[in-house]
């Protein structure tokens, strides 16, 4: 936990670097796996297109990410539902040329929701059985009523919720690529705080 896809490997790293250290795992039959395999790269492909994110972030989609769109370029263009062009103003005034598509957000958060209750067993021993929410800044509505008030609110709660975690121990032993901290209380009410390449918030609540 995170799925190792998300790791880059050594052979698209410079020499030195070694991301998959001290991976967290955690037990799972046969069958999860298999079944969650596709999900896995469903997320990994999501993540690696955002624009927040360092530079590993960047390898890994032109690396790994590339590689397994060449061999699956029909599943991969499934991923990106409504492709299309878009250029995006940057701070000198200047256009970069960019896409944007639609996220499975169903889809999308149950990935994350796998990530936040595997995580939750690492730490506790015990199966979440109970309902999740997923909190993140990296997607933004590009059409519909007020959607700059809608974008704010969200961006809003998520430097929220990162904020509320300044104090708290970071774990992961690959924070270039994945870390995280969490609050559990005995209220049956709990969050976990991920960041993915440095700058890819995404929190998950977990209670009743």
């Amino acid at each position: 936990m995170p799925p190792r896809c998300l790791f880059p490997e050594e052979k698209d790293l410079p020499s030195g670097f070694n991301f998959r250290k001290n991976l967290i795992t955690v037990p799972s039959c046969d069958v999860h796996n298999s079944e969650k395999s596709k999900d896995d790269e469903y997320l990994m492909w999501i993540l690696s297109t955002t624009f927040q994110g360092n530079d590993f972030k960047t390898r890994n989609f032109v690396s790994k990410g590339m590689r397994a769109f060449n061999r699956q370029p029909d599943s991969f263009l499934n991923f990106m539902e409504n492709l299309t062009q878009l250029n995006i103003k940057q701070p000198d005034g200047s256009l970069y040329e960019s896409a944007s598509f639609q996220v499975d957000l169903k889809r999308f958060d149950n990935c994350i929701k796998q990530i936040a209750v595997g995580l939750y067993f690492h730490h506790t021993k015990s199966k979440w059985v109970g309902n999740y929410g997923v909190i993140t800044n990296v997607f933004v509505e590009l059409t519909g009523a007020n959607v700059e008030k809608v974008n704010q609110t969200i961006f809003d709660a998520s430097k929220s919720v990162r904020e509320s975690f300044a104090g708290y121990p970071a774990y992961g032993d690959n924070p270039e690529i994945f870390t995280y901290k969490y609050a559990f209380d005995q209220q049956n009410s709990h969050v976990i705080h991920m960041i993915f390449y440095e700058g890819v918030d995404i929190s998950v609540l977990l209670g009743d």
